[in-house]
Protein backbone atom coordinates (compact mmCIF):
# COMPACT_ATOMS: atom_id res chain seq x y z
CA UNK A 1 0.00 0.00 0.00
CA UNK A 2 1.57 3.48 -1.06
CA UNK A 3 0.71 5.95 1.14
CA UNK A 4 0.88 8.67 -1.21
CA UNK A 5 -1.56 6.85 -3.03
CA UNK A 6 -3.93 9.89 -2.28
CA UNK A 7 -2.08 12.79 -2.99
CA UNK A 8 -2.50 14.22 -6.51
CA UNK A 9 0.75 14.53 -8.92
CA UNK A 10 2.42 18.06 -8.97
CA UNK A 11 0.40 20.83 -10.74
CA UNK A 12 2.24 21.63 -13.88
CA UNK A 13 2.02 25.26 -14.55
CA UNK A 14 2.29 26.04 -18.35
CA UNK A 15 3.26 29.27 -19.40
CA UNK A 16 1.63 30.15 -22.84
CA UNK A 17 3.78 33.16 -24.88
CA UNK A 18 2.39 36.49 -26.04
CA UNK A 19 3.84 37.20 -29.33
CA UNK A 20 4.75 41.01 -29.69
CA UNK A 21 4.61 42.81 -32.56
CA UNK A 22 2.12 40.62 -34.69
CA UNK A 23 -0.41 43.08 -34.81
CA UNK A 24 -0.16 46.86 -35.78
CA UNK A 25 -1.47 49.39 -34.22
CA UNK A 26 -4.72 50.74 -36.30
CA UNK A 27 -4.78 54.24 -37.69
CA UNK A 28 -7.21 56.37 -37.46
CA UNK A 29 -9.51 57.85 -40.26
CA UNK A 30 -7.50 60.86 -40.71
CA UNK A 31 -4.40 59.06 -40.89
CA UNK A 32 -6.38 56.98 -43.60
CA UNK A 33 -7.62 59.22 -45.23
CA UNK A 34 -6.36 60.10 -49.24
CA UNK A 35 -4.78 63.58 -49.17
CA UNK A 36 -6.18 66.06 -52.09
CA UNK A 37 -3.59 67.22 -54.42
CA UNK A 38 -2.19 70.58 -54.12
CA UNK A 39 -0.56 72.83 -56.31
CA UNK A 40 2.85 74.56 -55.91
CA UNK A 41 3.99 75.63 -52.29
CA UNK A 42 4.61 79.57 -52.71
CA UNK A 43 7.89 80.20 -51.74
CA UNK A 44 8.57 81.49 -47.90
CA UNK A 45 9.86 84.88 -47.12
CA UNK A 46 13.55 85.26 -46.32
CA UNK A 47 13.96 84.61 -42.38
CA UNK A 48 16.24 87.08 -41.34
CA UNK A 49 19.52 85.72 -39.22
CA UNK A 50 19.19 86.90 -35.42
CA UNK A 51 22.06 88.68 -33.59
CA UNK A 52 24.28 86.30 -32.01
CA UNK A 53 24.75 87.25 -28.29
CA UNK A 54 27.88 87.78 -26.97
CA UNK A 55 29.85 85.32 -25.70
CA UNK A 56 29.67 86.97 -22.15
CA UNK A 57 26.00 87.16 -22.11
CA UNK A 58 25.77 83.26 -22.71
CA UNK A 59 24.40 81.80 -19.45
CA UNK A 60 26.76 79.39 -17.32
CA UNK A 61 25.95 75.71 -17.86
CA UNK A 62 24.06 73.94 -15.44
CA UNK A 63 25.28 71.60 -12.95
CA UNK A 64 24.58 67.80 -13.56
CA UNK A 65 22.49 66.54 -10.53
CA UNK A 66 24.40 64.53 -8.33
CA UNK A 67 23.71 60.29 -8.88
CA UNK A 68 22.55 58.85 -6.03
CA UNK A 69 24.40 55.64 -4.66
CA UNK A 70 22.93 53.29 -3.67
CA UNK A 71 24.09 51.42 -0.14
CA UNK A 72 23.82 47.97 0.12
CA UNK A 73 21.47 46.82 3.38
CA UNK A 74 23.31 46.03 6.36
CA UNK A 75 23.81 41.71 6.85
CA UNK A 76 21.84 41.91 10.21
CA UNK A 77 22.20 37.89 10.54
CA UNK A 78 23.86 36.18 13.19
CA UNK A 79 27.29 35.13 12.08
CA UNK A 80 28.27 31.77 12.03
CA UNK A 81 31.62 30.35 11.27
CA UNK A 82 33.01 26.44 10.71
CA UNK A 83 35.66 24.98 12.36
CA UNK A 84 37.85 22.65 10.97
CA UNK A 85 36.34 19.43 11.83
CA UNK A 86 38.23 16.29 13.50
CA UNK A 87 41.60 15.39 11.63
CA UNK A 88 41.37 17.62 8.50
CA UNK A 89 37.67 16.10 6.92
CA UNK A 90 37.04 18.47 4.18
CA UNK A 91 33.91 16.53 2.88
CA UNK A 92 32.38 17.24 5.56
CA UNK A 93 33.33 20.78 6.57
CA UNK A 94 32.57 21.87 2.65
CA UNK A 95 28.96 20.51 2.47
CA UNK A 96 28.29 22.57 6.42
CA UNK A 97 29.58 25.63 4.47
CA UNK A 98 27.84 25.31 1.86
CA UNK A 99 24.86 23.71 3.24
CA UNK A 100 24.79 26.54 5.26
CA UNK A 101 25.05 29.47 2.84
CA UNK A 102 22.20 27.93 0.92
CA UNK A 103 19.62 27.04 3.38
CA UNK A 104 20.32 28.75 6.80
CA UNK A 105 19.44 32.16 8.19
CA UNK A 106 22.83 32.77 9.29
CA UNK A 107 26.15 34.51 7.90
CA UNK A 108 29.00 32.69 7.27
CA UNK A 109 32.16 34.15 8.31
CA UNK A 110 35.95 32.93 7.74
CA UNK A 111 37.61 30.81 5.43
CA UNK A 112 39.47 27.64 6.38
CA UNK A 113 42.72 29.35 5.62
CA UNK A 114 42.27 32.15 8.22
CA UNK A 115 40.72 29.76 10.90
CA UNK A 116 43.77 27.57 10.68
CA UNK A 117 45.79 30.75 10.64
CA UNK A 118 44.68 31.86 14.48
CA UNK A 119 44.38 28.04 15.35
CA UNK A 120 48.55 28.38 14.84
CA UNK A 121 48.89 31.18 16.44
CA UNK A 122 46.92 29.95 19.59
CA UNK A 123 48.75 26.83 19.05
CA UNK A 124 46.04 24.77 18.92
CA UNK A 125 45.16 22.10 17.07
CA UNK A 126 41.17 20.78 15.37
CA UNK A 127 40.70 18.40 18.55
CA UNK A 128 41.24 20.77 21.13
CA UNK A 129 37.79 22.19 19.88
CA UNK A 130 35.76 19.84 21.30
CA UNK A 131 36.31 21.84 24.52
CA UNK A 132 33.18 24.57 24.37
CA UNK A 133 35.83 26.94 26.36
CA UNK A 134 38.17 26.39 23.36
CA UNK A 135 35.42 26.95 20.81
CA UNK A 136 33.96 29.97 22.55
CA UNK A 137 37.69 32.00 22.65
CA UNK A 138 38.23 30.85 18.88
CA UNK A 139 35.00 31.93 17.84
CA UNK A 140 35.32 35.55 19.31
CA UNK A 141 38.99 36.08 17.84
CA UNK A 142 36.89 35.44 14.48
CA UNK A 143 34.03 37.22 15.27
CA UNK A 144 31.49 34.95 15.33
CA UNK A 145 27.93 34.84 17.11
CA UNK A 146 28.31 30.70 16.62
CA UNK A 147 30.77 28.08 16.02
CA UNK A 148 30.23 24.61 14.32
CA UNK A 149 32.28 21.90 16.04
CA UNK A 150 32.36 18.55 15.26
CA UNK A 151 33.89 15.33 14.28
CA UNK A 152 33.67 12.63 11.63
CA UNK A 153 33.00 9.03 13.29
CA UNK A 154 33.01 6.51 10.56
CA UNK A 155 30.64 4.10 9.10
CA UNK A 156 29.26 0.88 9.18
CA UNK A 157 28.11 -1.39 6.86
CA UNK A 158 25.93 -4.56 6.44
CA UNK A 159 26.06 -6.80 3.14
CA UNK A 160 23.37 -7.39 1.30
CA UNK A 161 24.74 -10.54 -0.32
CA UNK A 162 21.80 -10.76 -3.03
CA UNK A 163 20.36 -7.55 -1.82
CA UNK A 164 21.99 -3.68 -1.94
CA UNK A 165 24.39 -3.27 0.66
CA UNK A 166 23.84 -0.31 3.78
CA UNK A 167 26.23 1.88 4.60
CA UNK A 168 25.82 4.49 7.63
CA UNK A 169 28.12 7.49 7.72
CA UNK A 170 27.95 8.94 11.01
CA UNK A 171 29.19 12.22 12.23
CA UNK A 172 29.13 14.33 15.43
CA UNK A 173 28.01 18.33 15.36
CA UNK A 174 28.00 20.49 17.88
CA UNK A 175 26.23 24.13 17.66
CA UNK A 176 28.35 26.41 20.35
CA UNK A 177 27.29 30.54 21.13
CA UNK A 178 30.21 32.19 21.50
CA UNK A 179 28.83 34.89 23.79
CA UNK A 180 27.49 32.31 26.71
CA UNK A 181 29.45 28.95 25.39
CA UNK A 182 26.43 26.98 26.03
CA UNK A 183 26.07 24.32 23.61
CA UNK A 184 23.04 24.65 21.67
CA UNK A 185 23.17 21.82 19.46
CA UNK A 186 25.12 18.75 20.35
CA UNK A 187 24.04 14.89 18.77
CA UNK A 188 24.93 12.55 16.45
CA UNK A 189 24.07 12.71 12.90
CA UNK A 190 23.70 9.95 9.98
CA UNK A 191 22.22 8.91 6.47
CA UNK A 192 22.36 5.56 5.15
CA UNK A 193 23.17 4.75 1.67
CA UNK A 194 22.01 2.01 -0.38
CA UNK A 195 24.14 0.23 -3.45
CA UNK A 196 27.34 -1.67 -3.50
CA UNK A 197 30.10 -0.90 -1.07
CA UNK A 198 31.13 -4.57 -0.96
CA UNK A 199 33.04 -6.88 -2.56
CA UNK A 200 33.97 -10.55 -2.14
CA UNK A 201 37.79 -11.06 -0.65
CA UNK A 202 38.36 -14.23 -2.41
CA UNK A 203 37.58 -16.58 0.80
CA UNK A 204 33.82 -15.90 0.62
CA UNK A 205 33.69 -12.67 2.72
CA UNK A 206 32.49 -9.66 1.87
CA UNK A 207 34.10 -7.21 2.89
CA UNK A 208 33.93 -2.88 2.29
CA UNK A 209 35.59 -1.34 -0.55
CA UNK A 210 37.20 1.66 0.59
CA UNK A 211 37.10 3.48 -2.78
CA UNK A 212 33.15 2.84 -2.75
CA UNK A 213 33.09 3.90 0.68
CA UNK A 214 34.43 7.10 -0.04
CA UNK A 215 32.67 7.86 -2.62
CA UNK A 216 29.15 7.34 -1.43
CA UNK A 217 30.32 9.84 1.43
CA UNK A 218 31.14 12.29 -0.88
CA UNK A 219 27.46 12.06 -2.76
CA UNK A 220 25.59 11.95 0.89
CA UNK A 221 27.87 14.00 3.65
CA UNK A 222 25.57 16.97 1.99
CA UNK A 223 22.36 14.60 3.43
CA UNK A 224 24.45 14.91 7.16
CA UNK A 225 25.05 18.64 7.04
CA UNK A 226 21.13 19.32 6.12
CA UNK A 227 20.00 17.23 8.95
CA UNK A 228 22.15 19.70 11.08
CA UNK A 229 21.63 22.72 9.06
CA UNK A 230 17.55 21.88 9.84
CA UNK A 231 18.37 21.44 13.57
CA UNK A 232 19.77 25.01 13.27
CA UNK A 233 16.97 27.08 11.82
CA UNK A 234 14.66 25.52 14.12
CA UNK A 235 16.05 27.25 16.66
CA UNK A 236 14.79 30.39 15.21
CA UNK A 237 11.91 28.81 13.26
CA UNK A 238 9.95 30.72 10.28
CA UNK A 239 6.15 31.79 11.28
CA UNK A 240 3.61 33.08 8.61
CA UNK A 241 0.14 32.12 8.03
CA UNK A 242 -1.50 30.34 4.66
CA UNK A 243 -2.18 33.13 1.88
CA UNK A 244 -4.36 30.35 -0.47
CA UNK A 245 -4.97 26.75 -0.59
CA UNK A 246 -5.79 24.73 -3.96
CA UNK A 247 -6.40 20.97 -3.45
CA UNK A 248 -3.43 19.32 -2.37
CA UNK A 249 -1.62 22.32 -2.64
CA UNK A 250 -1.35 25.85 -0.38
CA UNK A 251 0.57 29.60 -0.87
CA UNK A 252 2.37 30.87 2.51
CA UNK A 253 3.26 34.20 3.46
CA UNK A 254 6.78 33.31 3.37
CA UNK A 255 9.19 33.83 0.61
CA UNK A 256 12.50 33.72 -0.39
CA UNK A 257 13.13 37.41 1.00
CA UNK A 258 11.74 35.64 4.50
CA UNK A 259 13.74 32.67 4.48
CA UNK A 260 12.03 30.45 2.80
CA UNK A 261 13.79 27.87 0.63
CA UNK A 262 12.62 24.46 -1.37
CA UNK A 263 12.70 21.44 1.15
CA UNK A 264 11.36 23.08 4.40
CA UNK A 265 8.69 21.81 5.90
CA UNK A 266 6.04 23.85 8.11
CA UNK A 267 3.35 22.49 10.32
CA UNK A 268 0.03 24.40 10.11
CA UNK A 269 -2.26 24.96 12.88
CA UNK A 270 -6.16 25.53 13.25
CA UNK A 271 -7.77 27.66 15.95
CA UNK A 272 -9.16 25.76 18.83
CA UNK A 273 -11.10 27.31 22.45
CA UNK A 274 -10.56 31.19 22.65
CA UNK A 275 -10.42 32.12 26.73
CA UNK A 276 -11.68 35.70 27.14
CA UNK A 277 -11.44 37.98 30.01
CA UNK A 278 -15.37 37.73 31.22
CA UNK A 279 -15.85 41.18 32.05
CA UNK A 280 -13.86 43.35 29.00
CA UNK A 281 -14.22 40.31 26.60
CA UNK A 282 -10.42 40.58 25.75
CA UNK A 283 -8.71 37.15 24.67
CA UNK A 284 -6.31 36.35 27.25
CA UNK A 285 -4.85 32.78 25.18
CA UNK A 286 -6.13 30.52 22.41
CA UNK A 287 -5.41 27.17 21.62
CA UNK A 288 -3.44 26.55 18.22
CA UNK A 289 -4.19 22.52 17.54
CA UNK A 290 -1.78 21.15 14.95
CA UNK A 291 -3.70 20.17 11.55
CA UNK A 292 -1.22 19.49 9.09
CA UNK A 293 2.06 19.83 7.27
CA UNK A 294 3.46 20.82 4.36
CA UNK A 295 6.71 21.05 2.47
CA UNK A 296 7.88 23.54 0.15
CA UNK A 297 8.25 22.77 -3.66
CA UNK A 298 8.99 26.64 -5.36
CA UNK A 299 9.79 29.52 -3.65
CA UNK A 300 8.69 33.00 -5.12
CA UNK A 301 9.56 36.84 -3.63
CA UNK A 302 7.42 36.99 -1.47
CA UNK A 303 5.39 33.54 -1.30
CA UNK A 304 5.93 29.93 -1.01
CA UNK A 305 3.98 27.06 -2.43
CA UNK A 306 4.42 23.81 -1.25
CA UNK A 307 2.43 20.35 -0.61
CA UNK A 308 0.13 19.23 2.02
CA UNK A 309 1.41 16.00 2.55
CA UNK A 310 -0.25 14.92 6.18
CA UNK A 311 -3.18 16.09 7.66
CA UNK A 312 -4.45 15.66 11.54
CA UNK A 313 -8.57 15.95 10.83
CA UNK A 314 -10.51 15.32 13.96
CA UNK A 315 -11.22 11.65 12.40
CA UNK A 316 -7.62 10.71 12.23
CA UNK A 317 -6.83 7.92 13.57
CA UNK A 318 -3.44 6.70 12.80
CA UNK A 319 -1.10 7.30 15.62
CA UNK A 320 2.68 8.33 15.50
CA UNK A 321 4.55 9.42 17.94
CA UNK A 322 1.36 10.52 20.28
CA UNK A 323 -0.32 12.25 17.18
CA UNK A 324 -3.08 10.86 14.81
CA UNK A 325 -2.38 11.62 11.25
CA UNK A 326 -5.21 10.48 8.73
CA UNK A 327 -4.59 7.96 6.82
CA UNK A 328 -5.05 9.74 3.65
CA UNK A 329 -4.54 13.42 3.67
CA UNK A 330 -7.63 15.58 4.05
CA UNK A 331 -6.76 18.71 2.36
CA UNK A 332 -9.98 20.40 3.09
CA UNK A 333 -8.74 20.49 6.44
CA UNK A 334 -6.62 24.02 5.52
CA UNK A 335 -7.34 27.00 5.32
CA UNK A 336 -6.21 30.22 4.45
CA UNK A 337 -5.14 32.17 7.54
CA UNK A 338 -4.20 29.48 9.16
CA UNK A 339 -1.26 30.31 10.97
CA UNK A 340 1.99 28.01 10.25
CA UNK A 341 5.64 27.49 11.49
CA UNK A 342 8.74 25.59 10.94
CA UNK A 343 9.36 22.24 11.70
CA UNK A 344 12.22 19.66 11.72
CA UNK A 345 11.90 17.81 8.09
CA UNK A 346 10.20 14.72 8.55
CA UNK A 347 8.82 13.77 4.38
CA UNK A 348 9.05 10.18 3.35
CA UNK A 349 10.19 8.87 7.14
CA UNK A 350 7.07 10.42 8.32
CA UNK A 351 4.74 8.43 5.35
CA UNK A 352 6.62 5.91 6.51
CA UNK A 353 6.02 5.35 9.82
CA UNK A 354 2.00 6.57 9.12
CA UNK A 355 1.91 3.36 6.73
CA UNK A 356 3.82 1.33 9.49
CA UNK A 357 1.13 2.07 12.08
CA UNK A 358 -2.01 1.80 9.46
CA UNK A 359 -0.87 -1.63 8.91
CA UNK A 360 0.01 -2.82 12.35
CA UNK A 361 -3.56 -1.67 13.50
CA UNK A 362 -4.98 -3.10 10.44
CA UNK A 363 -6.18 -0.51 8.50
CA UNK A 364 -6.24 0.09 5.08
Amino acid sequence: MNISAGISKILIFCLVAISTGLISTPQSPAQTRKKAPRGPKPADPPKSEPEKAPESAKPAPKAEPAVPVDTPPKDTRPRIAVAPLGLGDRVLETSLTDTLVNYSRFQVVVARNQLNKILGEQKLNNTDLVNPATAQKVGKLVGANYIVVGRFMGTDVKSGFFTADKLEIKAQLQLIEVETGAIKIADNFSTVVKGQVTASDGRGNMVLREDLALRAYRLYAPEIARKFIDRINILTPLKGYVVEVAGAYAYISIGEKGGARVGQEFLIFADGNVIRDPVTGEVLSSEKKPIARLVVASVDDKVAFGLIYATNSPQAGVPVEGVNYDLRPVFSVVQPSMSLIEVERKGVALLEDIEKSAKKAGKK
